[in-house]
Protein backbone atom coordinates (compact mmCIF):
# COMPACT_ATOMS: atom_id res chain seq x y z
CA UNK A 1 0.00 0.00 0.00
CA UNK A 2 1.39 3.54 -0.93
CA UNK A 3 -0.72 6.61 -0.37
CA UNK A 4 -4.29 4.56 0.29
CA UNK A 5 -3.03 2.70 -3.46
CA UNK A 6 -2.38 -0.64 -3.91
CA UNK A 7 0.50 -1.32 -6.07
CA UNK A 8 1.50 -4.43 -8.34
CA UNK A 9 5.28 -3.97 -8.39
CA UNK A 10 6.82 -5.66 -11.38
CA UNK A 11 3.55 -5.97 -13.16
CA UNK A 12 4.25 -6.08 -17.14
CA UNK A 13 1.68 -5.64 -20.46
CA UNK A 14 -0.13 -9.32 -20.80
CA UNK A 15 0.89 -10.15 -17.14
CA UNK A 16 -2.35 -12.67 -17.04
CA UNK A 17 -3.80 -14.35 -20.05
CA UNK A 18 -6.12 -12.70 -22.02
CA UNK A 19 -5.14 -9.09 -21.07
CA UNK A 20 -3.00 -6.44 -23.05
CA UNK A 21 -3.12 -3.48 -20.82
CA UNK A 22 -2.86 -3.23 -16.55
CA UNK A 23 -6.12 -1.83 -16.73
CA UNK A 24 -7.38 -5.25 -18.20
CA UNK A 25 -5.37 -7.09 -15.53
CA UNK A 26 -6.77 -5.16 -12.57
CA UNK A 27 -10.99 -5.89 -14.47
CA UNK A 28 -9.49 -9.63 -13.94
CA UNK A 29 -8.54 -9.18 -10.38
CA UNK A 30 -11.10 -7.47 -9.15
CA UNK A 31 -13.50 -10.39 -10.56
CA UNK A 32 -11.13 -12.69 -8.74
CA UNK A 33 -10.42 -10.77 -5.32
CA UNK A 34 -11.76 -9.36 -2.40
CA UNK A 35 -9.65 -7.41 -0.37
CA UNK A 36 -11.31 -7.06 3.62
CA UNK A 37 -9.65 -4.88 6.19
CA UNK A 38 -9.22 -6.58 9.63
CA UNK A 39 -7.29 -5.67 12.82
CA UNK A 40 -6.18 -2.95 11.00
CA UNK A 41 -4.31 -5.20 7.87
CA UNK A 42 -5.42 -5.87 4.43
CA UNK A 43 -6.81 -9.74 3.77
CA UNK A 44 -7.14 -10.56 -0.09
CA UNK A 45 -9.17 -13.10 -0.89
CA UNK A 46 -9.57 -15.08 -3.99
CA UNK A 47 -11.73 -17.68 -5.64
CA UNK A 48 -10.91 -21.38 -5.35
CA UNK A 49 -12.36 -23.58 -8.38
CA UNK A 50 -10.61 -26.97 -7.64
CA UNK A 51 -10.59 -29.71 -10.08
CA UNK A 52 -11.86 -33.05 -8.39
CA UNK A 53 -10.72 -36.25 -9.08
CA UNK A 54 -13.86 -38.77 -8.79
CA UNK A 55 -13.59 -42.11 -7.58
CA UNK A 56 -14.63 -43.62 -11.41
CA UNK A 57 -11.61 -42.12 -12.70
CA UNK A 58 -13.05 -38.91 -14.29
CA UNK A 59 -11.89 -35.53 -13.48
CA UNK A 60 -14.75 -32.96 -13.01
CA UNK A 61 -14.79 -28.89 -12.53
CA UNK A 62 -16.42 -27.67 -9.42
CA UNK A 63 -16.42 -23.80 -8.12
CA UNK A 64 -15.59 -23.16 -4.77
CA UNK A 65 -18.99 -22.43 -3.64
CA UNK A 66 -20.30 -25.38 -4.37
CA UNK A 67 -17.72 -27.40 -3.18
CA UNK A 68 -17.99 -25.53 0.29
CA UNK A 69 -21.74 -25.95 0.00
CA UNK A 70 -21.06 -30.07 -0.02
CA UNK A 71 -18.27 -30.44 1.76
CA UNK A 72 -18.91 -28.71 5.32
CA UNK A 73 -15.36 -29.60 6.29
CA UNK A 74 -13.79 -26.86 4.06
CA UNK A 75 -14.20 -23.56 5.23
CA UNK A 76 -11.64 -21.73 3.72
CA UNK A 77 -10.98 -23.49 0.33
CA UNK A 78 -7.59 -22.54 -0.75
CA UNK A 79 -4.86 -24.11 -2.70
CA UNK A 80 -4.13 -25.80 0.87
CA UNK A 81 -7.02 -28.12 -0.20
CA UNK A 82 -5.10 -30.23 -3.11
CA UNK A 83 -5.01 -33.67 -2.32
CA UNK A 84 -8.19 -33.64 0.25
CA UNK A 85 -11.09 -36.13 -0.10
CA UNK A 86 -14.31 -34.10 -0.98
CA UNK A 87 -17.73 -35.08 -2.71
CA UNK A 88 -18.36 -33.80 -6.12
CA UNK A 89 -20.85 -34.77 -9.15
CA UNK A 90 -19.46 -36.41 -12.29
CA UNK A 91 -20.93 -35.26 -15.62
CA UNK A 92 -23.91 -38.11 -15.34
CA UNK A 93 -24.88 -36.62 -12.47
CA UNK A 94 -24.18 -38.65 -9.96
CA UNK A 95 -22.41 -37.55 -6.83
CA UNK A 96 -19.29 -39.42 -5.17
CA UNK A 97 -16.00 -39.26 -3.82
CA UNK A 98 -13.28 -37.91 -5.38
CA UNK A 99 -9.66 -35.56 -4.40
CA UNK A 100 -9.15 -32.34 -5.60
CA UNK A 101 -6.15 -32.27 -7.80
CA UNK A 102 -6.45 -28.71 -9.31
CA UNK A 103 -6.39 -25.12 -7.58
CA UNK A 104 -7.31 -22.65 -10.76
CA UNK A 105 -9.52 -21.82 -13.38
CA UNK A 106 -6.95 -23.02 -16.16
CA UNK A 107 -6.24 -26.55 -15.57
CA UNK A 108 -2.93 -27.42 -14.45
CA UNK A 109 -0.09 -30.14 -15.93
CA UNK A 110 -1.46 -32.97 -13.60
CA UNK A 111 -5.00 -31.99 -14.39
CA UNK A 112 -4.69 -31.97 -18.11
CA UNK A 113 -2.79 -35.44 -17.74
CA UNK A 114 -5.46 -36.97 -15.64
CA UNK A 115 -8.06 -35.74 -18.39
CA UNK A 116 -6.28 -37.35 -21.18
CA UNK A 117 -6.50 -40.23 -19.28
CA UNK A 118 -10.31 -40.07 -18.38
CA UNK A 119 -11.05 -40.65 -21.65
CA UNK A 120 -10.05 -44.73 -22.35
CA UNK A 121 -10.64 -47.45 -20.01
CA UNK A 122 -7.24 -48.28 -19.05
CA UNK A 123 -6.09 -44.28 -18.53
CA UNK A 124 -9.51 -44.45 -16.09
CA UNK A 125 -7.63 -47.30 -14.22
CA UNK A 126 -4.40 -45.47 -13.98
CA UNK A 127 -6.80 -42.47 -12.26
CA UNK A 128 -8.32 -44.71 -9.78
CA UNK A 129 -5.39 -46.10 -9.07
CA UNK A 130 -4.01 -42.67 -8.00
CA UNK A 131 -7.43 -41.69 -6.18
CA UNK A 132 -7.16 -44.98 -3.63
CA UNK A 133 -3.59 -43.97 -3.46
CA UNK A 134 -3.72 -40.38 -2.29
CA UNK A 135 -7.10 -41.09 -0.36
CA UNK A 136 -5.66 -43.54 2.04
CA UNK A 137 -2.55 -41.29 2.62
CA UNK A 138 -3.27 -39.68 6.15
CA UNK A 139 -3.44 -35.62 6.28
CA UNK A 140 -2.69 -35.47 2.00
CA UNK A 141 -1.91 -32.20 0.75
CA UNK A 142 -0.44 -31.12 -2.63
CA UNK A 143 3.10 -32.84 -2.05
CA UNK A 144 1.53 -36.14 -1.19
CA UNK A 145 -0.51 -35.65 -4.25
CA UNK A 146 2.53 -35.11 -6.80
CA UNK A 147 4.57 -37.37 -4.84
CA UNK A 148 2.16 -40.46 -5.25
CA UNK A 149 1.61 -39.31 -8.99
CA UNK A 150 5.46 -39.74 -9.74
CA UNK A 151 5.47 -43.36 -7.84
CA UNK A 152 2.63 -44.29 -10.24
CA UNK A 153 3.96 -43.03 -13.44
CA UNK A 154 7.15 -44.96 -13.23
CA UNK A 155 5.48 -48.25 -12.33
CA UNK A 156 3.00 -48.02 -14.78
CA UNK A 157 4.68 -45.84 -17.69
CA UNK A 158 6.26 -47.73 -20.52
CA UNK A 159 9.00 -45.18 -21.84
CA UNK A 160 10.15 -44.77 -17.96
CA UNK A 161 10.12 -48.94 -18.01
CA UNK A 162 11.73 -48.69 -21.18
CA UNK A 163 14.30 -46.31 -20.33
CA UNK A 164 15.12 -48.05 -17.02
CA UNK A 165 16.41 -51.57 -18.66
CA UNK A 166 18.24 -49.65 -21.49
CA UNK A 167 19.47 -46.57 -20.37
CA UNK A 168 19.52 -47.27 -16.73
CA UNK A 169 23.51 -45.90 -16.94
CA UNK A 170 22.18 -42.74 -18.06
CA UNK A 171 19.67 -42.03 -16.03
CA UNK A 172 18.65 -43.29 -12.60
CA UNK A 173 15.29 -43.72 -10.75
CA UNK A 174 15.81 -40.74 -8.88
CA UNK A 175 17.15 -38.62 -11.79
CA UNK A 176 13.96 -39.73 -13.53
CA UNK A 177 11.68 -38.96 -11.08
CA UNK A 178 13.31 -35.74 -10.77
CA UNK A 179 12.58 -35.11 -14.36
CA UNK A 180 8.09 -36.63 -13.89
CA UNK A 181 8.39 -34.09 -10.85
CA UNK A 182 9.55 -31.02 -12.65
CA UNK A 183 6.95 -31.63 -15.23
CA UNK A 184 4.23 -30.82 -12.86
CA UNK A 185 5.86 -27.84 -11.77
CA UNK A 186 6.96 -26.27 -15.05
CA UNK A 187 4.30 -25.97 -17.68
CA UNK A 188 5.65 -27.85 -20.67
CA UNK A 189 3.79 -30.71 -22.77
CA UNK A 190 3.64 -32.97 -19.95
CA UNK A 191 5.33 -36.09 -18.23
CA UNK A 192 4.12 -38.34 -21.39
CA UNK A 193 5.43 -36.38 -24.33
CA UNK A 194 8.66 -35.89 -22.25
CA UNK A 195 9.60 -38.87 -21.53
CA UNK A 196 8.76 -40.49 -25.04
CA UNK A 197 11.12 -37.74 -26.47
CA UNK A 198 13.71 -38.86 -24.27
CA UNK A 199 13.05 -42.29 -24.76
CA UNK A 200 13.25 -42.08 -28.92
CA UNK A 201 16.58 -39.46 -28.34
CA UNK A 202 18.50 -41.88 -26.06
CA UNK A 203 18.53 -44.71 -28.53
CA UNK A 204 20.90 -42.45 -30.52
CA UNK A 205 22.87 -41.73 -27.42
CA UNK A 206 24.53 -38.50 -28.93
CA UNK A 207 27.05 -36.31 -27.50
CA UNK A 208 25.67 -33.80 -24.90
CA UNK A 209 22.85 -35.76 -23.33
CA UNK A 210 23.68 -35.95 -20.09
CA UNK A 211 23.80 -32.26 -20.15
CA UNK A 212 20.19 -32.51 -21.57
CA UNK A 213 19.11 -34.65 -18.78
CA UNK A 214 20.98 -32.48 -15.80
CA UNK A 215 19.02 -29.64 -17.57
CA UNK A 216 16.09 -31.53 -17.42
CA UNK A 217 16.25 -32.55 -13.65
CA UNK A 218 17.39 -28.43 -12.44
CA UNK A 219 15.14 -26.53 -10.41
CA UNK A 220 15.81 -24.39 -13.04
CA UNK A 221 12.39 -23.13 -15.07
CA UNK A 222 14.26 -21.86 -18.42
CA UNK A 223 16.60 -24.56 -18.25
CA UNK A 224 14.13 -27.21 -17.82
CA UNK A 225 11.58 -25.92 -20.84
CA UNK A 226 14.78 -25.23 -23.14
CA UNK A 227 15.91 -29.02 -22.75
CA UNK A 228 12.47 -30.11 -23.27
CA UNK A 229 12.16 -27.54 -26.59
CA UNK A 230 15.22 -29.59 -27.70
CA UNK A 231 13.97 -32.90 -27.43
CA UNK A 232 10.63 -31.98 -28.78
CA UNK A 233 12.21 -30.60 -31.69
CA UNK A 234 14.41 -33.31 -32.49
CA UNK A 235 11.80 -36.00 -31.93
CA UNK A 236 9.42 -34.56 -33.98
CA UNK A 237 7.62 -38.01 -35.40
CA UNK A 238 6.61 -35.68 -38.16
CA UNK A 239 9.96 -35.28 -38.93
CA UNK A 240 12.26 -38.45 -38.88
CA UNK A 241 14.78 -36.79 -40.52
CA UNK A 242 16.15 -35.21 -37.26
CA UNK A 243 16.72 -38.43 -35.75
CA UNK A 244 18.93 -39.81 -38.50
CA UNK A 245 22.85 -39.87 -37.55
CA UNK A 246 22.43 -37.20 -34.66
CA UNK A 247 25.11 -37.47 -32.93
CA UNK A 248 25.39 -34.29 -30.59
CA UNK A 249 22.97 -32.29 -28.71
CA UNK A 250 23.59 -28.61 -27.19
CA UNK A 251 21.90 -25.60 -25.81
Amino acid sequence: MKNGKMIFKGAKRGVISGTKTLDDVAKRLAKKFKIAIKNKRFKLYGEFNPWVLLADGTVTFVDDQTLMRNNPHITNPNRNVLGKNVRATNQKGKTMDGIVVGANDDPSILTKYLQDRSTSQGGRRFNKDLYNNVKSSPNANGTTLNNEFVDLFMNKNSSVRNITASYGDVLSQNDLGQIIRNTLINAGSGPGHLLRDLEKILAHNPQGINHIIGNLRTASRSNFLGAEWVLRYIADGANPQRLRGLTQLEL
